[in-house]
């Protein structure tokens, strides 16, 4: 491989188009990519779909927009945002399209309401069918009461119908 000082200069001149390809689908030439065109946007505008845990390299976000275009697409993603921008809608969103998300929100950061934080573990319960896996990253306080509710919306006829996989106390 070739030291980083000897990349061609043609190279920095690549579109975003190029580039964002590049590093999705050719993890050799990854090191030698100008990180400045690494954005998200730059991945939207590309079409590119990310999943931050199969990457090589995970695109700069540089704004809250950005952040929720990028866990729009994929829940996880939500592991990679900077904790800047990991904010109550950044995260809502995160849960809304994988409850599993809710293993990498900032409960200390967010200053939320403790009914603010049940919705929040509501939304991940539910996107997730009640599954034990979302249901042990609910906060030990909201447990029993997240637990309650989704269970209640189940009888009532409301979504999700699904009852928990597993029978946990």
């Amino acid at each position: 491989m070739l030291p980083k000082e000897i990349v061609p200069k043609y190279l920095k001149m690549l579109s975003d188009t190029f580039i964002a390809t590049i590093a999705v689908y050719d993890t050799v030439k990854m090191p030698y990519l100008p990180n400045s065109k690494m954005t998200v946007s730059c991945l939207i505008r590309c079409g590119i779909r990310w999943k931050s845990e199969t990457a090589m390299a995970i695109p700069r976000i540089l704004s809250e927009e950005e952040a929720l275009a990028y866990v729009s697409y994929y829940g996880l993603n939500l592991q990679s945002v900077p904790e800047e921008y990991k904010t109550a809608e950044v995260c809502l969103q995160a849960v809304r399209q994988d409850g599993l998300a809710l293993k990498y929100v900032p409960w200390g950061q967010l200053k939320l309401t403790v009914p603010a934080m049940a919705e929040l573990c509501l939304e991940a319960v539910k996107q997730n069918g009640g599954a034990f896996n979302t249901f042990q990253h609910v906060p030990g306080p909201l447990y029993k009461e997240v637990r309650a509710r989704y269970e209640s919306a189940g009888e009532a006829g409301e979504e999700p119908a699904a009852k928990p996989q597993f029978n946990v106390p």
